[in-house]
């Protein structure tokens, strides 16, 4: 074979070569760094996708979640452990995976369609009997105030809850009116505090001073 056909053959090959290294490096770069998911404020509030700090303890994460206008509900634990999440976006569902599973004292549960974060203690899950005539239709500040007095004398667990002092006459009169449920969990009362406007999220905030305090944030769109 002649030196012109051998130049030939090689330069072939060669050529070759370079594409399959070109090909081979390009779909690596497509499986190794996909594109980072968009952030997204629609339908089921669980899919929303949302990016967050790569380490937060559970009640910045809820802070960032009420900044990016999810609404999630908080019951804080006194001690709490930092959680990691990646730098790209997560959906909202995922994001509470994350917390309840690198956090063990905590969990989550959608409760009358609402998410809640709460401690892992059965005293919330613990169905009880409200007596139906002080706890229908009143204004939602008062029943937020009534609601934690009952707990403090009726229900183990809740003694040491503080109760929100009384609204003002105007503070009733602008609040919608809230009836709680004869019969249901101490969770499911907290949920039907807020009425029927999903924006309204609650807080139990940790103490003390004072214990436990129940209170409401209305969660505006980013």
């Amino acid at each position: 074979m002649n030196r012109h056909r051998l130049r030939e053959r090689a330069g072939a090959v060669l050529g070759g070569l370079a594409w399959l290294a070109f090909a081979t490096v390009s779909h690596g770069r497509a499986e190794v760094s996909p594109a980072a998911p968009v952030e997204t404020r629609t339908g089921n509030v669980l899919t929303w996708v949302v990016t967050l700090p790569t380490t937060a303890v559970a009640s910045v994460l809820v802070r960032s979640l009420r900044d990016r206008g999810v609404p999630v509900n908080f019951i804080a634990f006194d001690r709490e452990r930092p959680v990691n999440l990646p730098s790209r976006g997560l959906s909202v569902a995922a994001v509470l995976e994350s917390l309840v599973r690198q956090d063990r004292a905590y969990g989550f549960v959608l409760v009358r369609g609402r998410i809640v974060i709460h401690p892992r203690d059965p005293k919330f899950f613990r169905l009880v009997t409200l007596p139906r005539e002080a706890f229908t239709g009143i204004p939602q500040p008062e029943a937020a105030r009534r609601y934690s007095l009952w707990l403090r004398g009726h229900v183990t667990g809740f003694a040491s809850w503080a109760v929100p002092p009384p609204a003002s006459t105007r503070e009733n009169a602008a609040a919608p009116s809230v009836t709680l449920s004869p019969r249901a969990t101490v969770l499911d009362h907290l949920v039907e505090i807020l009425g029927p406007d999903p924006s309204l999220t609650f807080t139990v905030s940790r103490g003390p001073p004072g214990g436990p305090r129940f209170g409401l944030e209305r969660v505006s769109s980013p």
